[in-house]
């Protein structure tokens, strides 16, 4: 039996389920998708990193780190020094103009009892 890229992750549930769902499914993922993990090379996994973003990057690296820890794999694809480093972009505030207006605080708040 051979493991290939994008097995389903049995011990994932709820939220954490849905995003490897959909991270799963990307795009960015195509090019590795029909590969045999044994197999893959880093110039395969360097092709997925270009044509992906920062999400693919963090997956795809948890990808990898899962496959050695169950030794699907021998020795790392990509040595961990040798990854392409992980490039957030800027975070900014977001200014009164762009923020939906917020409901007034009701004098009661919920889940605690006046007690008189």
């Amino acid at each position: 039996m051979a493991i290939r890229h994008g097995g389903n992750r049995p011990n994932k549930t709820g939220e954490n389920r849905s995003r490897w769902e959909h991270i799963i499914r990307a795009k960015a993922l195509d090019h590795i998708r029909s590969l045999v993990v044994l197999e893959t090379k880093p110039a395969d996994f360097l092709k997925v990193l270009q044509s992906g973003g920062v999400s693919i990057n963090v997956y795809l690296r948890r990808i990898c780190n899962f496959a050695l820890d169950m030794n699907w794999l021998p020795w790392p694809i990509i040595p961990k020094r040798q990854w392409p480093p992980v490039r957030y972009k800027p975070k900014r505030v977001i200014t009164k103009q762009e923020s939906p207006e917020r409901p007034a605080k009701s004098s009661r708040q919920e889940g605690h009892l006046r007690v008189s």
